[in-house]
């Protein structure tokens, strides 16, 4: 039985039962018919317009961030020392603020809890793969 994949839009070909009993009444998929096998076309066509649109901003991004410094400040004893450690929502909230890069938290890859004052090297992992490192320059409240 041909069906139509809903999230993708992928028209594959699955057995009968499983389309019946757990892809339709899942909302996973629907029944594909020529109307909606054309229709999902043009979803795939679109999403794949989207996807190229957003590779192309990543990869802009990733030129652009190696170039940047997210200021923050914490509170720290006269060692350096952070009373508690920056978080991922922190990073990700002043990013935003300073340099308005949208980022989600899992592209984030930071080697080590952040707990001293000074400069440190955070890595981003874009969904296509694409590396990049910035900067974030922890000073004493």
């Amino acid at each position: 039985m041909k069906v139509i994949m809903k999230k993708t839009g992928e028209v594959q070909e699955v057995s009968a039962g499983h389309a019946r009993n757990y892809l339709i009444p899942q909302g996973l998929a629907e029944a594909a018919t020529p109307e909606k096998i054309s229709a999902a076309r043009e979803l795939q066509k679109k999403i794949a317009h989207e996807l190229s649109e957003e590779e192309a901003s990543w990869e802009l991004w990733a030129k652009k961030f190696p170039t940047l410094t997210v200021e923050m400040s914490a509170a720290a004893n006269t060692d350096g020392t952070l009373f508690g450690a920056i978080s991922e929502s922190a990073i990700l909230q002043e990013m935003s603020r300073q340099h308005q890069a949208i980022v989600k938290s899992e592209w984030l890859r930071i080697s080590a809890p952040i707990k001293r004052t000074g400069v440190h090297d955070i890595g981003l992992v874009f969904p296509n793969k694409l590396t990049t490192l910035f900067h974030i320059n922890v000073s004493p409240q």
